[in-house]
């Protein structure tokens, strides 16, 4: 199972990629393409720690599924690690 849902991740995040880059095309072999990478991930894993959550839980409707996945959203478009 653990291998499956890697693999599962890292399609969304490729779907997520491509979706980033067709939306905003980085120019080649710039650091907007590592970027682009890079957010693609984050978001994957993101919603991915949202559904391992709410799998866990006592409650699991689909709004508090969608709760937990705008939540570890918000966080990365906060920052996920805070400032002092």
């Amino acid at each position: 199972p653990v291998e499956e849902r890697e693999a599962a991740k890292e399609a969304f995040a490729e779907v997520v990629e491509e979706h980033l880059r067709h939306d905003d095309p980085p120019a080649p072999g710039s650091d907007a393409a590592l970027r682009v990478t890079v957010a693609a991930r984050c978001i994957a894993a993101a919603v991915f720690g949202a559904m391992e959550v709410w799998m866990l839980a006592e409650e699991r409707s689909l709004p508090e599924l969608a709760r937990l996945c705008r939540t570890a959203l918000d966080s990365l478009e906060s920052g996920v690690i805070p400032s002092p």
